[in-house]
């Protein structure tokens, strides 16, 4: 199985490295990269209220590379080894680009809900569609009895559910991002609720008082907390 190894980490490493190269010249700060038995992760450290635009780039980044990649590989290897890259590349594109949270499907179809809808209300869609996700694949794979795709399942709904118990503390993370830091975006929103404050959009909160600017209700907030 060494040769099948080697084909799909050169793909798995090939891929990360696309999502890294892609964020640190967008200014992300890499802090590691691990591998997992369903692929890699590029870990950065950034604010969730970054520019959703280099975003979407360095999500894209990775797939891109590897398909790059593949298209180069091939033209020069043997036929049994293309035969292997074919068949590992185009598994790693369609799992990874499935909507579950931790991969990149699913941070694409997040960065969707939060540009049309509030951040808290993307996160609650974002694991629900997740775990939808993971429970249709954990059904169709023990119907066909692939017995290392069902652990696969059950690997991702644990991670799955990991990342659910932090959905709070993204969300004030979010929050306290946009007191602390200044952002300058082009949207503008009126909105009643902190609740209701989206990615990528600049408030002005609707009180029984009149109105508010955004920095003047995070203030209040984080002041009563603290």
């Amino acid at each position: 199985m060494f040769l099948d190894f080697a084909v799909f980490f050169s793909l798995l490493f090939v891929h990360e490295l696309g999502h890294s190269f892609v964020g640190v010249l967008l200014g992300f700060t890499l802090e590691e990269i691990r591998f997992y038995p369903y692929g890699g992760v590029s870990k950065f450290n950034f604010l969730i209220n970054r520019s959703m635009r280099d975003e979407l780039l360095m999500l894209l980044s990775g797939p891109i590379v590897q398909c790059l990649f593949y298209g180069l590989v091939i033209q020069f290897l043997p036929i049994n080894i293309c035969q292997l890259y074919r068949m590992y590349h185009y598994n790693i594109l369609f799992f990874n680009l499935l909507p579950i949270c931790i991969l990149d499907g699913g941070k694409l179809i997040h960065l969707l809900f939060s540009y049309c809808i509030s951040y808290w209300k993307s996160l609650k869609l974002l694991y629900f569609v997740s775990y939808f996700t993971c429970l249709t694949f954990l059904f169709i794979t023990s119907v066909n009895h692939q017995l290392q795709f069902v652990f696969l399942s059950f690997f991702l709904l644990g991670k799955v559910t990991v990342e659910y118990k932090k959905r709070h503390y993204y969300y004030q993370k979010f929050l306290l991002e946009r007191y602390l830091h200044e952002f300058s975006f082009s949207r503008r929103r009126i909105v009643k609720e902190v609740r209701d404050m989206r990615k990528g959009c600049t408030h002005l909160f609707h009180t029984f008082l009149g109105y508010k600017t955004e920095k003047e209700i995070l203030s209040k907030k984080f002041r009563k907390n603290y």
